[in-house]
Parts: C-alpha cells; structure tokens; sequence
C-alpha cells in the first residue's frame, strides 16, 4: 500500500477528475454556459463530503456475535 501522503495525492487526482468530468458534462450539456459551470462547481462544493464517502471503499462491518452465530465467519469474504 502507497505511504499516507502519496494515497492522498492519489485520491486528489481521482476527485479532481470526476469534479472535472461532472462539469464538463453539466456544461455541455447547458450549451457552454458559464453560469452553469459556476453553479455545478458550487453544488460540488456543497456537498463534497458526502461525495468523497460514496466514492470511498465501504468499511468493513464490525463482526458481532450474532453475525458469528448467524453467517458463519465471514473474515475470509
């Protein structure tokens, strides 16, 4: 795995492209409008935190003893 400061550099790459790609779609899609870019940006901005968890790997869910008894061990899944 890359060192804490290299992962991310890495994750900013990707969110930089997928912000660059929503708005360039966004404003193709309002015929170039400049308006349009600025407020895809701003949307963006709103709500970056929950974009960075949706693209974020899921956590691994804590192992209960019901899910023990219940699922078997699931650690090898």
């Amino acid at each position: 795995m890359a060192e804490p400061l290299q992962q991310r550099v890495i994750e900013r790459k990707v969110y930089e492209e997928v912000v660059n790609i929503i708005v360039d779609y966004v404003n193709k899609e309002f015929h170039n409008d400049e308006q349009a870019r600025l407020r895809i940006y701003n949307l963006i901005a709103d709500n970056f935190h929950g974009m960075v968890r949706a693209l974020a790997p899921p956590k691994p869910k804590k192992q209960t003893l019901i899910n023990t008894l219940e699922y078997g061990d699931t650690e090898d899944e």
